[in-house]
This record gives structure tokens, sequence and C-alpha cells, in this order.
């Protein structure tokens, strides 16, 4: 039907979960998504194995996502960090309740509490990017460059024309030296913080 299919890598090697794509792929299937899966009913932490995501994603280079069956969320949060972007949970009303998997399932405000801790763990991931965030430039424990008064466009910096302040808003202390002389090629103010795109 070529919708997109989750394929759980439970009691799968490698060779059989390949060929399960090969399969889909044959019928003219493209959305292929692998689920992380140890066929352990629960699943203990120390079984549960995340670090094969990264296996699988380096492997097959398709959608990753988990099926987790341990009694919390550490595993599922793990996950996240390694690339898992959807997550299979048991839910029941009634841990007590007859049948093989309602013992280990969550109920409704553990499941609540599940699904708000990977939605966490998505916004701890952030940005790859190394970066130091403006808001805490400020207050930095560090020593940076201000411009000691008015500046006019095509004056030549003096060591006159500089102060330091105690945070990270400015060019750092250190380069003072190498702005001295240099031109600069717009108009600035006085405290305004010293950067490089002012010089020529």
């Amino acid at each position: 039907f070529k919708k997109p299919i989750l394929l759980s890598t439970g009691m799968a090697t490698i060779n059989e979960i390949s060929e399960a794509i090969e399969v889909c792929r044959s019928a003219g299937n493209n959305k292929i998504y692998l689920m992380h899966c140890r066929s352990l009913y629960p699943t203990l932490l120390n079984e549960a194995d995340i670090l094969t995501i990264k296996t699988l994603k380096k492997i097959f280079n398709l959608p990753l996502g988990y099926s987790d069956h341990t009694k919390n969320s550490t595993s599922a949060i793990v996950a996240v960090g390694l690339g898992a972007t959807f997550f299979e949970k048991h839910i029941t009303l009634d841990k007590s309740s007859p049948g093989p998997d309602h013992f280990y399932a969550l109920e409704p405000s553990e499941f609540k509490e599940y699904c708000l801790n990977i939605k966490d763990a998505f916004r701890v991931l952030g940005s790859p990017n190394i970066k130091v965030d403006e808001k805490i430039k400020a207050t930095a424990r560090k020593k940076s460059l201000f411009f000691n008064k008015n500046l006019k466009k095509g004056i030549l910096i003096q060591r006159k024309h500089l102060k330091i302040k105690d945070n990270a808003m400015g060019i750092e202390e250190r380069f003072i030296g190498a702005l001295i002389g240099n031109k600069l090629k717009k108009n600035v103010k006085k405290n305004q913080p010293v950067s490089w795109h002012y010089f020529k």
C-alpha cells in the first residue's frame, strides 16, 4: 500500500533487518522507519542497549525510533540524544489488569510524564553550533573592550579611545594591541562594545 512502515528490530539480526528492508523496497515502498527494540518484557535498563541506535543509523541510514519496554523514561531520553525521533510505549489504565503487558506498561499520569520527558530531551539537544549565548554576555566573568568616547569614522584608534569592562559584550581584552592604529569605518558612541566590524 506504500504507506510509511515501522520496522521493529526486536529478535532480528542485522541480516534479517536488511532483508526486511529489501522486501519493503522491492515492493516499491521507501518510507521505512526502523525502531530499535529489545524483545524483553519488561526490558531492564542494563538490557536496553541504546547504543544500537547509532549502529542502525550507520548501517542503514534510515529514520530511527525506539520501541521502549522499560518501566521509565531513562532509556528513551538517552535514545533522543543518539538520534531516535519517534517512540513506542505501552499504556494501560491499570497495571493490575490481567494480561501479559499491563504490569510494565505506564498508566496515564506516568505516560504523560514520559511524553514530557522526551519533549524536554529534544529541547535539551539544542544546536550543534558552539556559541556564547547573548543573555550571558552582559554578566559573563570575562573582560572585554568598549569605546571610551564618541568617535568619528576614519579616526585611528589609540589606547585612550578604549576601556575595559567586566563582561563579554565586546572584543576580548587581549586584542587591545591589535586594535591600536586601526581605522574606524563607521561612527561609534561612548560605552559601545568594540566589534571587529567597526574596522577596515
